[in-house]
């Protein structure tokens, strides 16, 4: 065209050859240009548009661990099984497992006895430990054996306890000892005129605390075979079954059914321990 033009965008459209600023034949021709230039562009892009896309494999989508320098895509996809479950798995387990500790918890409260121990009618009788003289010689005693927590109230065939707390130089004990031993006799299943359950007699024999007292196991050997008494004496010189049950002195009873609830104490009572065990525990046929 013989026409220079300016390459910047300003001066487009300006003859150099004759500073002549906007011709308007050199306007006409950038124009053209410019529109071929466009069209040129836009046909790329169409071009490029319409070449399909080309799909990832499931190899490219998985990005490797960034720490495994040697990535396996198979060993990936093995170790992906055991990965920590998701959110909403974490938290349906947490709450299967708090409603089975739930559910425990209801199980043992209403299975389990929640009678307290101690030493008043109503409650669970206390533990009675030592040795016990059984007329031969001195054995461990088992004071839980002498019950069954499956009794039922009413059932004659449930064996009773008469727990005495004595010392053998208290003379109290020592007057009622001979109506102990007719008690044993009469309130038991050897008894063919009793027709209640069967009343195991049981001495726990301490030391009191007075001045110039003293107690041995010869004494209450002594002391048991003086009476006849033929039921187990349980040494307790060391006061550790008195204190256990806060006994204040003695002589002291318990009545306790075969279930080891305490059915009966002497404190207070108005009534000796046979009129309680008449009053108290079921007959055959009654």
């Amino acid at each position: 065209m013989g026409k220079k033009e300016y390459k910047d965008s300003v001066h487009q459209g300006d003859n150099i050859d004759t500073k002549v600023v906007n011709d308007p034949s050199a306007i006409i021709d950038a124009y053209e240009r410019g529109r071929k230039a466009g069209a040129d562009v836009k046909s790329k892009k169409q071009i490029t548009a319409k070449e399909p896309r080309k799909q990832k494999t499931n190899q490219q989508r998985i990005k490797p661990n960034k720490q495994n320098v040697n990535w396996n895509p198979k060993k990936y996809k093995a170790n992906n099984r055991n990965q920590p479950p998701k959110r909403g798995a974490i938290g349906s387990a947490a709450l299967s497992v708090a409603s089975l500790f739930f559910i425990a918890i209801m199980i043992i409260a209403f299975t389990a006895n929640p009678i307290a121990i101690g030493t008043d009618v109503g409650e669970r009788a206390p533990d009675v430990e030592g040795k016990a003289y059984n007329g031969t010689s001195w054995v461990e005693f088992d004071f839980a054996s002498y019950f069954d927590t499956t009794w039922e109230d009413g059932n004659v065939s449930g064996q009773w306890v008469a727990l005495i707390f004595m010392d053998t130089d208290c003379p109290y004990c020592q007057q009622s000892a001979s109506s102990q031993s007719q008690w044993a006799s009469t309130y038991s299943s050897n008894n063919p005129n009793w027709n209640g359950p069967h009343v195991n007699f049981i001495a726990s024999a301490t030391e009191l605390d007075l001045q110039g007292h003293e107690t041995s196991r010869a004494e209450i050997q002594e002391f048991r075979s003086d009476y006849n008494h033929n039921f187990p004496y349980v040494d307790d010189i060391d006061q550790d079954n008195m204190k256990e049950w806060g006994i204040p002195g003695t002589p002291n009873y318990f009545l306790i059914q075969p279930d080891g609830i305490i059915a009966w104490v002497s404190d207070n009572a108005n009534e000796d321990l046979e009129d309680a065990i008449i009053r108290l525990t079921p007959r055959d046929g009654a």
